[in-house]
């Protein structure tokens, strides 16, 4: 059980319908499927319906980003709960238990600006099918051509995978940041993982409908010129993030 902080509820075209909001979280499996529950408390104002599937997004100690599988309302008002069981498929008759890449979620930075960032959090959370992390950053992201990532793999690719996330924050005045997001998967079968990004201390927000699609942050909101841009695969997400100087700098 997870007790999360700044919870944001989405419905299934990605837009908030909730937010500012706390609670617990349970993700377990069962013997034929994973189950989710999901109870929050002090969301005075809503716009949930009853029957309706979402998804949520918050925090846990420490400030650590966790988000659910998709979830049914089967409450609303000030107090609404949720409940969603993934069955688990028939092993298609092809199937061959394989392990993963070397880093099926790796965040990656390039900075090439002229100012040296602190880490500020970072992490993962590595559920079943998942080994250890690839790789782990160190303490700073030089300046000049500074590089620093984190990565994990698959130990047993499409058996039974997820839910599992990574994540890695810069800071220097500014705050900025990626967390990777890998769904619950079972014989290969689920969504693909998708990434969400953080400008300045913000809450965390989905880079895009498409994890495919690039990302360019706000520079005038972060003082750099920040692009990440991903390689998004059905059980694999890459985002390579490369930090330059604004031209008037």
């Amino acid at each position: 059980m997870l007790q999360l902080t700044d919870v944001a509820i989405y419905n299934l075209d990605n837009q908030l319908v909730l937010a500012n909001a706390s609670g617990k979280l349970n993700e377990e499996k069962s013997a034929n499927a994973f189950n989710t529950t999901l109870n929050l408390s002090n969301a005075a104002t809503n716009k949930l319906s009853v029957g309706d599937s979402y998804y949520a997004v918050g925090l846990t100690e420490g400030n650590k980003p966790v988000r659910s599988e998709t979830v049914k309302c089967i409450q609303d008002g000030a107090t609404p709960t949720f409940e969603g069981s993934i069955p688990f498929p028939q092993q298609p008759s092809n199937f061959a238990a394989l392990g993963g890449s070397e880093a099926d979620m790796l965040i990656q930075y390039n900075n090439y600006s002229q100012t040296t960032f602190d880490r500020s959090t970072w992490g993962a959370n590595l559920q079943y099918g998942f080994g250890g992390l690839t790789t782990s950053p160190g303490p700073t992201l030089a300046a000049g051509a500074g590089q620093q990532s984190i990565g994990a793999n698959q130990i047993l690719s499409s058996v039974d995978e997820g839910p599992a996330d990574v994540y890695l924050c810069w800071a220097q005045g500014i705050n900025f940041g990626v967390w990777i997001h890998f769904n619950f998967q079972m014989f290969g079968i689920g969504p693909r993982p998708v990434w969400y990004v953080s400008t300045n201390g913000s809450a965390w927000a989905l880079a895009g409908s498409n994890p495919a699609d690039p990302y360019t942050w706000d520079s005038s909101a972060v003082g750099f010129n920040i692009v990440g841009t991903p390689n998004s695969g059905h059980s694999s997400l890459t985002v390579s993030v490369v930090i330059t100087q604004l031209s008037n700098s």
